[in-house]
């Protein structure tokens, strides 16, 4: 654009860009970009050449008072030479700081000068930046360092290693981790192996970890423990082994039911501490309470997180009483405690804004909507998830973002904005690509297929799952628990798009039971069987999941995360396949309150097919108009929220049941009509379900 600009090709006219036509005809554009931007620099006075590339070695921006660095005398030049790279658009300035329009052509600038030159210059810059700033040369050190470290060689180590450490601790303090894990590595190159060695290991370590770079991260945490255990620095040891636990459970996928690597160090470190160490003690015991989680050890979280809470709390830690109260959250959620869950994801918060602490915040709030949603504060939920997300981009933490867009996923199913699934599962999966944390992906995806089979899209829901289950996609090796919940959600997706399943239901019933447990993780799939239940109308394949879920009611849970079943309705088509029709008309009574409540359109639509089907089979029922009014309604919802599938269902049955009226009219039904004693299956399933 520049470039047909220049040349006349383009020009402006009453402030919009227009055309010259014949300009265009005979325009010939660059072959790159790097031919363009040596047109630029070329259209230059040709005694402003070296001063620009001079003052491309201050980096993108600099300040106007560090001019005087590359010509301490006489700057009638420059100035000039500043003023005509503003008008030609290779500089903009802002106050008394300059820009580079783009990276690039300051790079273009510097590649002008030979590899030796430039590094013997950029000393020379080094050099004057540290006499300019003599007051305090500290407060450069990010300038400093840069130079230092363009200058290669020709650096002095030990001014390096001061200004190196110093510019990797001030990166950090802005959330630029990239930018101090390199100074960190820098100082750590200028050093021989002493005590500090093993403390910049750990800063670079800490600072890939930030970054979401688990295998640099790993490393220079094994390689501070390895300096910190030659120095007999138990305190230092101890923090490194709790990042290295830290690393894996978020960046490296630990399978499900597993603890991950270096706990029995971490736990050998802990019973070697004194009794009088209690806020490292309460630290140690904080990490290992969320390695248990994960590893399906609830109880045993549990009780180290209430250990490391009181421990924070006779120490009077505030950052050390919001993970606590983090790891008992965790613990909580695996036991289905959701109310304490809750509490103490608000007593996370509350400790970490007491200690100012921005990362603890963000851990706080997004775990908060995972307790939320399954309570059915669809509302509540979606602020947190969307404070966290926003917290999240200026910590430059994507594996937390990639947790606050998969509840925003899930609390999208729950509200019927499809739209919106897909959107956050996207954005879900490029930060699960970006810091390698699996668990946000896995309730997206399964958001994203229960959305898209809802509507009837099975292709984009087995997709969805594909990519679930594919190795290095979300998982580095999907374990069986995944395998099995996805073929249970396969069937289902069969089921809504009223085809033959492909499993004996039997068989994967069985293989569901011996995988599930009382956790989170477990809700969706448990869901789902009672209603492949449903499909081939066999109560025996929903006994036990609605026994786990009936537990999971009755501590205030209500909503399953990810595929989004309204757990009081899946229990109401348990009983009714059972043939307890009171306790089914009660789940179904509940179920219609809780989704009007949240406005939770798609499971208030489910409610009401399935609440007819209820009613239709129970052998007591002898008015049948609320049968047909509830078909109608949850015909005229589903095609509303464009869930075709049950739509589909709930016209069906209304043509089936009720051939000789008009279903619109509740007046022509006949109250003493004989109703079929027990509708048809859904669907036909396999011709040997057992």
């Amino acid at each position: 654009m520049h470039h047909a600009l220049r040349t006349g090709a383009l020009y402006t006219r009453g402030g919009y860009i227009a055309v010259r036509q014949d300009a265009v005809a005979t325009l010939q554009l660059p072959q790159d970009i790097s031919d363009t931007i040596a047109g630029r620099i070329d259209a230059l006075p040709a005694g402003y050449h070296d001063i620009l590339t001079m003052v491309s070695l201050l980096g993108d921006e600099f300040r106007a008072d560090e001019l005087a660095i590359l010509e301490p005398g006489d700057q009638s030049t420059t100035e000039p030479a500043l003023a005509v790279a503003i008008e030609q658009g290779i500089l903009r300035r802002e106050a008394d700081r300059y820009h580079f329009i783009h990276a690039l052509i300051r790079r273009a600038f510097a590649s002008r000068l030979s590899p030796e030159h430039r590094q013997r210059l950029h000393l020379g810059i080094a050099q004057a930046l540290e006499r300019f700033h003599e007051n305090d040369p500290n407060a450069h050190a990010l300038e400093l360092a840069y130079h230092l470290l363009e200058a290669g060689p020709l650096a002095d180590n030990r001014l390096l290693r001061r200004y190196a450490t110093q510019a990797g601790n001030q990166a950090f303090s802005r959330f630029a981790w990239s930018d101090a894990a390199r100074y960190y590595e820098a100082a750590l190159s200028a050093i021989q192996p002493d005590r500090d060695r093993a403390m910049l290991h750990y800063q670079a370590g800490l600072a890939h970890y930030r970054n979401q770079d688990a295998g640099p991260a790993l490393e220079h945490f094994q390689e501070a423990t390895t300096y910190y255990e030659s120095v007999g620095s138990t305190s230092g040891l101890a923090q490194a082994l709790m990042w290295l636990v830290r690393v894996r459970l978020t960046h490296a996928a630990v399978p499900m039911g597993m603890l991950p690597p270096y706990i029995d160090e971490l736990e050998a470190v802990l019973d070697s501490l004194d009794s009088t160490e209690t806020s490292l003690r309460g630290h140690i015991m904080s990490v290992l309470a969320q390695a248990y989680r994960p590893a399906r050890q609830p109880e045993k979280a549990a009780q180290l997180a209430q250990a490391a809470l009181d421990m924070g709390l006779l120490a009077n830690d505030h950052p050390l009483c919001s993970q606590a109260q983090q790891s008992l959250g965790l613990a909580h959620m695996g036991n289905l405690l959701v109310r304490p869950a809750i509490a103490s994801w608000q007593e996370a918060l509350r400790f970490a804004r007491e200690a100012g602490d921005l990362t603890l915040q963000m851990f706080a709030l997004t775990n908060l909507p995972l307790a939320l949603n399954l309570q059915g504060s669809i509302h509540e939920a979606e602020t947190f998830a969307l404070e966290g997300r926003n917290l999240t981009q200026t910590l430059q933490d994507w594996s937390e973002r990639s947790k606050a867009s998969s509840h925003l996923a899930s609390l999208a199913v729950v509200r019927g904005n499809f739209r919106a699934v897909q959107r956050y599962a996207r954005e879900t999966l490029v930060m699960v690509e970006r810091s390698h944390y699996p668990w946000g992906g896995f309730r997206a995806l399964y958001a994203l297929a229960g959305a898209s089979a809802a509507r009837g899209l099975s292709d984009e829901a087995n997709q969805a799952l594909d990519t679930l289950v594919t190795p290095g996609k979300v998982f580095a090796t999907p374990g069986r628990i995944i395998q099995v919940f996805t073929r249970v959600f396969r069937q289902l997706i069969l089921a809504y798009g009223r085809k033959p399943l492909t499993e004996h239901i039997a068989s994967l019933h069985d293989d569901l039971m011996e995988v599930v447990a009382y956790d989170t993780y477990s809700l969706a799939p448990l869901c789902a069987m009672i209603e492949l239940g449903q499909v081939c109308l066999m109560s025996e394949f929903t006994e036990r999941p609605a026994q786990m879920l009936k537990a999971a009611v009755d501590q205030g849970i209500v909503f399953a995360s990810g595929w989004g079943f309204l757990i009081p309705r899946s229990l109401g088509v348990a009983a009714r396949l059972q043939r307890e029709w009171e306790q089914g008309e009660a789940y179904f009574q509940q179920a219609m309150t809780l989704a009007t409540r949240a406005n939770a359109l798609p499971e208030l639509a489910r409610t009401y097919l399935d609440y007819a089907y209820c009613l239709a089979a129970n052998p007591g029922t002898e008015d049948y108009v609320p049968v047909a009014n509830l078909l109608r309604q949850a015909r005229w919802l589903c095609y509303e929220q464009h869930m075709i599938p049950h739509a589909r269902v709930a016209s069906l049955h209304l043509e089936n049941w009720f051939p000789d009226i008009n279903p619109d009219d509740d007046s022509e039904i006949d109250r003493n009509w004989e109703f079929p004693p027990e509708p048809p299956p859904l669907i036909n399933g396999p011709a040997d379900p057992a």
